[in-house]
């Protein structure tokens, strides 16, 4: 298993986030090649400069891979990439009304926890659920979505995997505004931190500078894509409206390394990856860091 940190929930103790073995990586999203052959997308993402992968466990590749784990990690283990997974998000929602959809979503949360030990995942992304109608109480679906995360923290915490939750939704969808979102993991432990999507937070309204300031603490992660402040279009640095500059000064400032996962677009040229890489590289004094 491969454990690269731990750290203290700073709600609960006043020590600071300590980090062993750490070092910010560059991470391509594999978003960009959903549908495709898994075998394809570890072949063709790697090409454009990183062995570190985000996978989504979305599209045909996964289907049944709870029931394919042997087939699966054989193939993965034959590229030489360090892995986080996503798990399954599309169809998929911890905070549904509907406990059947509830049950499902926690089930496929469970087995691509289960996955990822066994791949020795650096992390593993979850989505907390969303409020699909502002018909549905949205207290109640935050109710639910706790549940299911303390489900998995607590086989997180047997397992050694660390979860990264994702702020999603937006237009309503939302289940929490920025100060739930930001005391969304009061009380728990040490297994689960947060992973902020820039591009989410910006739909939201939320400031994304000042959320990585007051997140560093139990901060994993960076989702990182561009928009224009009204679609979640993921699309490469600088296409969109985010004042990045701004962003990287706070990156930069941050009293630990956290993993930055490009996470572009259906279509985008792979190419685009390689040159953020190395924008970023550039721009956060990682140039000539191992890919």
């Amino acid at each position: 298993m491969l454990i690269i940190l731990n750290f203290i929930n700073n709600k609960a103790a006043d020590s600071p986030l300590v980090l062993r073995g750490y070092g910010m990586n560059i991470y391509y999203s594999n978003l960009c090649l959903l549908g495709g052959q898994l075998e394809d997308t570890l072949q063709q993402l790697p090409e454009q400069g990183s062995s570190h992968l985000e996978l989504m466990m979305d599209g045909v590749a996964w289907d049944s891979f709870e029931q394919r784990q042997e087939e699966l990690l054989s193939v993965i283990r034959s590229f030489p990439v360090t892995c986080s997974l996503h798990t399954p998000c599309w169809d998929v929602n911890m905070a549904a009304e509907n406990r059947h959809v509830r049950d499902a979503g926690l089930q496929s949360a469970l087995d691509a926890l289960e996955f990822a030990a066994r791949l020795g995942c650096t992390h593993l992304v979850v989505h907390p659920g969303f409020c699909q109608t502002p018909v549905f109480d949205r207290s109640k679906a935050q109710h639910h979505a706790r549940q299911a995360l303390e489900i998995l923290c607590r086989r997180a915490g047997e397992t050694g995997v660390r979860l990264a939750v994702e702020n999603v939704g937006y237009g309503g969808t939302c289940l929490y505004n920025y100060p739930e979102f930001s005391s969304l993991l009061d009380r728990l432990g040490s297994e689960v931190g947060y992973l902020l999507d820039v591009g989410h937070a910006v739909l939201n309204g939320w400031d994304p500078v000042a959320a990585t300031r007051h997140l560093a603490p139990r901060l994993l992660a960076l989702h990182l894509h561009d928009n224009d402040g009204v679609t979640d279009s993921h699309l490469p640095i600088g296409q969109g409206t985010i004042p990045w500059d701004a962003l990287w000064e706070e990156v930069a400032r941050l009293p630990h390394s956290v993993n930055l996962i490009l996470e572009y677009n259906f279509g985008t040229p792979l190419e685009r990856l390689a040159k953020d890489k190395h924008m970023l590289e550039a721009r956060l004094g990682l140039a000539g860091a191992k890919a």
